[in-house]
């Protein structure tokens, strides 16, 4: 039961750049900062580092203290190809790789323990138009999670 319910909390963890198959875009070598403002008042900000080849999300609450930070690892045209999930006192929660198809987007995340066993994947199915038409959850075992609770939003578990 603990890895379903960290492959729901999943659903949500990676910013939407993370999601995307879009390339980052500015002047060659440069970082990018963006922030976000959450509607529970609590903000996400967003540096992509190239030339490091990797970014970062921090979340901080409406006070400004940091709730929880994710380290993404960047490829050479900027995808990402991994992250490692910290709690807000900067321990890993939990880290994941990214795999992706010839469109480049994201069509199985895996996860890791902090100490990097094994805790489950994820995998995405698409419709010819590239929209999210299933997700499916597997155990540390490979075996298929019961959807017992659809994930929200457009997309669907598969049951």
């Amino acid at each position: 039961m603990k890895t379903y319910l960290l492959l729901v909390i999943l659903a949500s963890a990676m910013p939407a750049f993370a999601q995307s198959a879009q390339r980052q875009t500015g002047a060659p070598g440069a970082v990018k900062a963006t922030t976000r403002v959450l509607p529970d008042g609590s903000k996400a900000t967003n540096i992509v580092n190239p030339d490091k080849r990797e970014a970062t999300e921090t979340v901080t609450d409406a006070s400004g203290k940091v709730t929880k930070k994710t380290w993404f690892s960047l490829d050479e045209r900027d995808f990402t190809t991994g992250a490692v999930h910290y709690d807000a006192k900067g321990n890993i929660r939990y880290k994941e790789a990214f795999k992706r198809d010839g469109a480049d987007r994201i069509t199985a995340t895996y996860l890791y323990s902090k100490n990097d066993q094994l805790l489950g994947h994820r995998i995405f199915n698409y419709d010819a138009k590239g929209n999210i038409t299933g997700i499916d959850d597997y155990d540390a075992k490979g075996n298929l999670i019961p959807a017992n609770n659809p994930t929200q939003g457009k997309s669907k578990r598969r049951r």
